[in-house]
């Protein structure tokens, strides 16, 4: 595990799981101090996807489909893919006054399943992992 902390509190600006042996990361994440503020632009979208605020009434369909095609070209270029994207299968979200925390799988035809959490709609990767290759996440610091 490798971590990078600057602040007083423990947090980590950036964290990374490696295989000590291969070099190899298995997981990244970078605190969320380095979300850009929302846009004009961003804030309307996220106004609009909000609504009432009424979490029933939410679009998370828009922020699913934004995220996804932002991770589809994200790990197309961060990664060196084998095989084409198959799919992706949602796992949760949160939201904020700073956006919508969205989580989901990225399965690749080569059986890689990355695991990522975004912010939209700043569409901002916080954390990476390749999930058929690291241990649980419940035992990061």
């Amino acid at each position: 595990m490798v971590t990078v902390s600057e602040y007083n509190d423990g947090r980590y600006r950036y964290y990374a799981q490696v295989n000590a042996e291969t070099g190899v990361a298995y997981y990244a994440g970078r605190s969320t101090s380095f979300v850009p503020e929302m846009t004009a632009e961003q804030q309307k979208a996220f106004s609009e996807a909000k609504g009432n605020g009424d979490w029933e009434q939410y679009d998370y369909s828009r922020v699913s489909v934004d995220c996804w095609d932002a991770a589809r070209e994200w790990i197309a270029q961060t990664f060196d893919l084998k095989a084409k994207i198959l799919g992706f299968i949602d796992c949760g979200f949160l939201s904020d006054d700073t956006g919508t925390y969205t989580s989901f799988y990225v399965v690749i035809r080569d059986g890689t399943i990355y695991y990522v959490n975004m912010l939209w709609p700043q569409r901002t990767v916080l954390e990476v992992g390749v999930l058929n290759q690291i241990g649980p996440y419940w035992s990061e610091p």
